[in-house]
């Protein structure tokens, strides 16, 4: 969604074959800053707690690698991030290999 001129994320779902789906939404009651932090910590702490293992993310190289870069990147150990980008700048594959700080 654009807010301010800029793009943010305000829902984002997930599925997992053994866990089934599972969906976040922006909490539009707080500060936008804070909800967008929570709704990336939330989700980044749902996968942390069920999952282990490669998620393929439908996007990723045009529009949501940048974000999930982006807030894995504030949640994580930077030294724990890492991404893969081709020669059109368009992100292949972004890992990390620890748990959220």
């Amino acid at each position: 969604m654009e807010y301010n001129s800029t793009q943010i994320p305000v829902a984002i779902s997930i599925c997992l074959p053994i866990f089934g789906y599972k969906i976040f939404l922006l909490n539009p009651n707080i500060n936008i800053d804070e909800a967008i932090n929570i709704l990336w910590k939330d989700v980044f702490t749902y996968l942390i707690q069920n999952f282990n293992g490669v998620i393929f993310v439908h996007n990723l190289g045009s529009f949501d690698g940048f974000f999930i870069y982006k807030y894995l990147s504030n949640y994580a150990k930077p030294d724990k991030v890492s991404t893969i980008i081709d020669d059109k700048n368009k992100f292949i594959q972004i890992s990390y290999k620890e748990s959220i700080i």
